[in-house]
């Protein structure tokens, strides 16, 4: 025992590296399902937002589109992987002139209790192009 002096001060200080270590690994693994899960969400809320915009073109090239709100595809509940999505679509003449239409997307969706949101614009003939 006379020769073990600061054995302890050393294993103190080990032990603190090593929980400080495993705590960031943790926290870094938290933050990138995190991040992953948002990337998820967004990618879902591009391509559910793209979709409505297709809606919008077919319905101008059937020459069934009017200025006024669309919701998703007609009307529809979105949840997917535990995520409700609210996608509609806003559209009115552009400019005041009765030959164009500027019509937005948009999607939006909440996650880790963070309200999120993507819009998509276009402006385009009111009717089909030749």
């Amino acid at each position: 025992m006379k020769n073990e002096h600061g054995f302890m001060i050393v294993e103190t200080l080990l032990l603190s590296f090593i929980a400080i270590g495993l705590s960031a690994a943790i926290y870094s693994y938290g933050a990138a399902i995190r991040a992953e899960e948002t990337i998820k969400a967004r990618t879902t809320a591009l391509y559910l937002a793209k979709e409505e915009m297709t809606y919008i073109i077919q319905k101008r090239d059937l020459g069934e589109l009017t200025a006024g709100h669309y919701k998703y595809l007609g009307e529809r509940d979105l949840t997917l992987n535990n995520i409700r999505y609210e996608v509609f679509a806003d559209v009115e003449e552009y400019e005041g002139d009765e030959n164009f239409f500027k019509a937005k997307v948009t999607a939006k969706w909440m996650i880790f209790r963070k309200s999120r949101e993507l819009s998509l614009e276009r402006i385009m003939l009111n009717r089909k192009p030749d």
